[in-house]
């Protein structure tokens, strides 16, 4: 399977206003946790890839050698119209990766009936070849069923979905195996918080600060929390911690 990435491909300009639009800073975080798990061996090429996934305003990306698997998600600002999936070289990504070097938003186009992804990212254009091919049905669990950060990660794509029930059932697990892991105490009950069912998101993240008491999200998280019990006070105080260990929510929220 060949595979092509070049700044200045003799092909004609996709169309941008069709383009799905990734932050610079969310594709190069995502690139830099999946692409060690790719594989170099060309024997298996669908496995050199990796698998992007796109549906409303979740980007997932996944990459496994057979032995390992990399999974992330993140949200987007806007959604999709139709969902997409694709399975792209890893060594293209990684030059990708490479190049975005600025703020500046990276577009997707997937022309239709050409076999290729095509990136924007300011003056840069790369085109790359669409591996095709069957990417085998991915699940960190099957691989390593007892570590609780493929729980954890399955978790959080639930969650960035809406679908905090089946969330919360992996967050459980993941506690299970590792009941000394603020994250995973943290990610429940931020799934807590999403269902509405505050009191049990305040215990979570009380339980996370126990474990961790100087991540600030954990503070900002519960405060805003007491405040959607009311408890202005409480929140209040937890607001500030969160300031005094430096942390910044995100501007959306």
């Amino acid at each position: 399977m060949t595979e092509t990435a070049s700044a200045k491909p003799d092909l004609r300009r996709a169309d941008l206003a069709q383009g799905i639009e990734i932050p610079a800073e969310t594709l190069r975080e995502m690139l830099g946790q999946v692409l060690f798990a790719a594989s170099v061996d060309e024997a298996r090429p669908i496995l050199t890839g990796v698998k992007v996934e796109i549906k409303g305003d979740v980007v997932v990306m996944v990459a496994s050698d057979g032995f390992r698997l990399a999974l992330r998600a993140a949200r987007l600002s806007r959604a999709v119209a139709e969902p997409l999936s694709l399975v792209i070289p890893a060594r293209s990504l990684s030059e990708l990766r490479r190049l975005a070097i600025t703020d500046e938003p990276v577009v997707l186009c997937v022309p239709p009936g050409r076999g290729q992804a095509i990136f924007h990212h300011g003056p840069t254009e790369v085109a790359m070849q669409l591996i095709e091919g069957a990417f085998p049905e991915y699940s960190a669990i099957e691989l390593a069923p007892h570590d609780a950060n493929y729980y954890v990660h399955r978790g959080v794509t639930y969650n960035r979905t809406g679908d905090n029930n089946k969330a919360i059932a992996d967050f459980n697990r993941a506690i299970e195996l590792d009941p000394r892991d603020a994250e995973c105490f943290f990610r429940r009950g931020v799934s807590y918080k999403a269902e509405g069912i505050f009191d049990w998101a305040v215990r979570d993240f009380s339980h996370a600060i126990e474990l961790d008491p100087k991540k600030g999200k954990f503070y900002y998280w519960r405060g805003d929390t007491y405040w959607a019990l009311n408890e202005l006070d409480r929140g209040d105080r937890d607001f500030a911690k969160a300031r005094v260990l430096g942390y910044q929510p995100p501007e959306n929220g």
